[in-house]
């Protein structure tokens, strides 16, 4: 018993030293991991308390030596978590000396549930939980306020899952890759396998899935949203793979690459999925257009891969980062 009383003070103890060393490496500096020393302060508080508790009940004449042994066991698995995020940050300010600790430094440690403490993502962003939801930040000083249930990505946006709702976050940083996100699963059927994120009901069709594959009913896993169907009417995801959460998306418009009412003249470079017609013109530019949302002066069988093609503005697409084209013919 004195034994876990020990064992207890040392981890208060070492977590206040590093407590204190992160707060002086990161005077000056906004990374994600200062969301955590407030965090490391509060469960430090109900160690504390849980240690006042113990030695009060040894002090009593009544005290179940047995009854309080069985009392902390219970809280075992809350102090090997805590164990590991100490060691974690331990680590990290190990191998920088000190330092301030950069986005690189981040690994994915999971921490109370299933779910990482911490995700580290292409080109300096950190997804990151606090107080269970989810932030995101960058090198730049960029991000996302932690308030979403879950955080992802379609085209360049990022998608925030809160209040049983999926929306496009405003003013955040574009992300140029699928960003991995935790999708409960539910059931399965002839057309698919249906996913719970935050609230929000998403699947992976049958025909993305092995036959060998076997989900759980209540158990998360990694995914990345694939294609959102109007606009979060419907969001296919597919499992999170090394391969799709680091490759960079296909091309996407910005909406000054191209002046409204313009007209360009280039050449079908590439046709995906049979619908989706990507486009280069002579000075270097390329785009994109999907041949379903086309009214006028559309005949498949004239467009080809290495086909000519005249194309003019007549919009933009926020949400699908693309820009409306009208053919010329």
């Amino acid at each position: 018993m004195i034994d876990d009383i020990k064992a207890i003070e040392k981890t208060i103890s070492e977590l206040k030293t590093i407590q204190n060393r992160l707060g002086k490496a990161l005077k000056d500096r906004d990374w994600a991991i200062s969301n955590e020393i407030p965090r490391l302060e509060s469960i430090i508080e109900n160690l504390k308390e849980e240690l006042q508790n113990a030695y009060a009940a040894l002090d009593s004449k009544d005290s179940n030596i047995y009854d309080l042994l069985a009392q902390l066991e219970k809280k075992d698995a809350k102090i090997q978590s805590l164990l590991s995020l100490k060691q974690k940050m331990a680590d990290e300010l190990h191998k920088l000396g000190g330092d301030i600790i950069p986005m690189e430094s981040f690994t994915e440690v999971v921490v109370d549930d299933e779910k990482p403490l911490f995700i580290k993502l292409p080109d300096g962003f950190v997804k990151f939980r606090e107080d269970g939801k989810w932030g995101l930040t960058n090198k730049t000083g960029g991000g996302v306020e932690c308030k979403y249930d879950e955080i992802g990505s379609f085209r360049t946006n990022l998608i925030g899952f809160r209040y049983n709702e999926a929306e496009i976050i405003k003013n955040a940083p574009a992300y140029f890759y699928r960003m991995p996100l935790y999708a409960k699963f539910k059931y399965s059927n002839d057309l698919g396998y249906a996913f719970d994120v935050a609230g929000v009901d998403c699947y992976i069709p049958s025909e993305n899935v092995p036959k060998d594959r076997m989900y759980v009913v209540g158990e998360y896993y990694k995914v990345v949203v694939k294609k959102v169907i109007n606009r979060f009417q419907e969001i296919e995801l597919a499992e999170a793979t090394e391969e799709n959460t680091n490759q960079q998306i296909s091309h996407v418009d910005n909406d000054d690459d191209f002046e409204l009412g313009s007209v360009m003249k280039g050449v079908i470079s590439t046709i995906k999925y049979g619908y989706r017609y990507e486009v280069s013109f002579p000075d270097g530019r390329e785009t994109y257009f999907n041949s379903k949302t086309l009214s006028m002066g559309w005949r498949k069988e004239r467009y080809k891969e290495g086909k000519t093609i005249l194309l003019k503005k007549i919009g933009y697409d926020e949400f699908y980062k693309c820009t409306k084209w009208e053919i010329v013919t």
